[in-house]
């Protein structure tokens, strides 16, 4: 997901940084509906994640609007939005970049979509 900004006059009033989501771990963040895998397989997430999520929606869905207070904003991701393959780590729901991506991707284009920009920094 590259740098994305609408028209001028809706320019960010606020920046929302959010970091570390490690999609892709079954320990980070996963949407609820099944995540269709790059061999056809599913994946649902865990008890864990489904507490996550709903911590996630609250965020999004009373945080960030109370706290821009309607106003336009800019989200940047600051760093590790997949888990990737790294430190010997056996916790991937796969080790394919590919799966991990489409469950970066699901978790964040909604929330590209409400923003007026998008910045992405690329994690360890």
């Amino acid at each position: 997901m590259a740098r994305r900004s609408k028209k001028k006059t809706d320019q960010a009033r606020n920046l929302v940084v959010i970091s570390d989501l490690h999609c892709g771990c079954r320990l980070g963040l996963c949407p609820p509906d099944p995540v269709v895998l790059d061999d056809g397989g599913t994946y649902r997430h865990s008890r864990l994640q489904a507490k996550v999520w709903g911590m996630w929606e609250e965020f999004w869905g009373e945080w960030v609007p109370a706290a821009t207070k309607g106003e336009p904003y800019a989200v940047a991701v600051n760093g590790d939005a997949m888990d990737g393959v790294h430190h010997r780590s056996v916790t991937q729901v796969s080790q394919n970049l590919v799966d991990q991506l489409r469950i970066a991707e699901l978790v964040l284009a909604p929330i590209v979509e409400k923003a007026v920009a998008y910045y992405h920094i690329r994690g360890t």
